[in-house]
């Protein structure tokens, strides 16, 4: 059977014996299941013969089955900005260390991800913090469920997206979520219909954090989510049960960090202890507690994605949601603060909001709606995509000269989901994509913020990182097989020399 040590630990493999037997780094317990004896196969759960990867086991053929496809007119927006440019003259920014290339192709995928949250959910404002999980709903035990819920309350720019998969599943969960946390946060839980495959994959981009289930993991979902560039929240539940820990495999075969500004900032701290007498650990983020000399590497992507808790669970994306901020982004080379000497300013739920210059523009079919929604709350209606529309709004640049150009609209600070928009002041502007014609600037999630940052690292590295690469895939086969064979070797010469000794 090919695994790897994260999915299947060797200590709970038959016949794989251990240097020194149970010995494992001075400090570690082991009792998760008990004292681990180190005579006979009490612990030992797996009676197959193991091939273990250096990597994740998992093979999967995204790089060659699922590549993007090309938009048009992404192209023409970003291309166009870029054309003519001096593409030296980028400025220090959050995207510092990033090639030409990298830039060009990140603005892409951000302008890709915006214009596909607004056609899947044209009433969500771009602020909007969007977890999901696209398991089947049989996957879904009860304290995971209670886990999502405490997420969004906790995070109250944000919804909770899952599929109707079962149908039948939807009114059980809604009522359930009810139970648990009240009408408010239950109706931010969003159902919507399986997709087809290759579409299934690509609007994994329009998610921020991608929930799993302990019990039983995501396994190709949660390689169709990374590819897509969205993080996730793993808890290898069980150390004996490979369903459970299949998604932190994954998940460490992401690669790690790449430039040094980045690797100083992501690091985390390994060689702790966590606390087995049921205390709850103050670190969260610093990744599986387990004794693996690969897992050694501090820069790694996945120590960020695995956890060892439902409470660290619950901690880490509320972390990574609540963290979030958003800010404009010029579409072309250069800083928007350097170029114009704008600076936003802070709104109630922590995102970059923006100032006169950069406002929310409606059209005058959407300001004639204005009257109508300055009464009410932001709810989701539970049975509909639809809901009344407070971000069924155009962004705006700053550029003077657009014939594309209409009423707009200054936001002040509010109360997200808790109380209707605020006064607004009227300006002139262009509309933004996908409105105008030639959209200067987007009103995206900066990257200065560790969910993104992940995000932008999964995506930009995905065509070069070990989970994706089949053909290193195959080379690490042959090197488990040759290794596997080794041993039994190994094994076979003790067995005979054993039955020698003994007569």
């Amino acid at each position: 059977m090919v695994v790897d040590e994260v999915a299947v630990p060797r200590r709970f493999v038959v016949g794989e014996p251990l240097e020194g037997d149970e010995v494992v780094r001075k400090g570690v317990k082991l009792v998760e299941r008990g004292v681990v004896r180190k005579e006979g196969d009490a612990n030992r759960v797996y009676l197959e013969g193991m091939v273990f990867m250096p990597q994740s086991f998992f093979c999967n053929d995204h790089r060659w089955g699922f590549r993007e496809v090309e938009d048009a007119e992404v192209d023409r927006i970003v291309d166009g900005a870029w054309s003519g440019r001096a593409l030296g003259a980028v400025g220090v920014d959050e995207e510092e260390g990033l090639g030409v290339e990298e830039r060009v192709r990140w603005r892409k995928e951000q302008i890709r991800r915006l214009k596909m949250r607004k056609e899947l959910f044209p009433w969500m404002r771009e602020d909007t913090v969007v977890y999901a999980n696209f398991n089947q709903l049989y996957k879904i035990d009860p304290d995971i469920f209670a886990t999502w819920m405490n997420i969004i309350k906790r995070v109250p720019n944000s919804i909770l997206w899952l599929l109707r998969f079962p149908p039948a599943g939807e009114a059980h969960l809604r009522q359930k979520a009810r139970e648990l946390v009240g009408e408010e946060v239950a109706s931010r839980l969003i159902f919507t219909d399986v997709a087809p495959k290759h579409l299934h994959i690509h609007r994994g981009r329009i998610a921020d954090i991608f929930l799993d289930t302990p019990e039983c993991n995501a396994h190709t979902t949660a390689a169709d989510i990374l590819w897509s560039g969205t993080p996730i929240v793993t808890y290898p539940k069980y150390d004996f049960k490979m369903c459970s820990r299949v998604a932190a495999s994954v998940a460490y075969g992401t690669g790690s960090w790449g430039n040094e500004k980045e690797k100083r900032k992501y690091e985390v701290e390994r060689g702790w202890v966590k606390d087995l007498n049921g205390g709850e650990r103050d670190r969260v983020g610093q990744g599986l507690d387990m004794d693996l000399e690969r897992l050694e590497d501090v820069t790694l992507l996945g120590h960020h994605m695995v956890v060892n808790s439902y409470w660290e669970y619950e901690e880490q994306a509320v972390r990574l949601g609540s963290g979030m901020r958003w800010d404009w982004k010029e579409i072309g080379p250069g800083s928007l603060q350097q170029q114009q000497g704008q600076q936003g300013h802070q709104n109630a739920v922590g995102s970059r909001a923006t100032t006169a210059s950069y406002a929310i523009a409606q059209s005058s079919q959407q300001s004639s709606q204005q009257s109508s929604l300055a009464s009410q709350d932001f709810k989701q209606p539970q049975h509909s995509q639809q809901a009344p529309s407070m971000s069924s709004f155009a962004y705006s640049a700053p550029a003077a000269t657009n014939h594309h150009s209409a009423t707009i609209q200054q936001q002040q600070p509010f109360n997200y989901y808790l109380q209707p928009l605020q006064h607004l002041t009227p300006q002139v502007a262009p509309i933004f994509h996908p409105n105008a014609q030639n959209p200067t600037h987007i009103f995206t999630p900066t990257s200065k913020n560790l969910a993104t940052a992940l995000r932008r690292r999964l995506f930009l590295t995905r065509d070069s990182m070990p989970l994706f690469d089949t053909p290193l895939w195959v080379k690490n086969l042959e090197s488990g097989m040759t290794a596997a064979v080794k041993g039994w070797e190994e094994g076979w010469e003790r067995f005979k020399g054993r039955n020698v000794r003994e007569g």
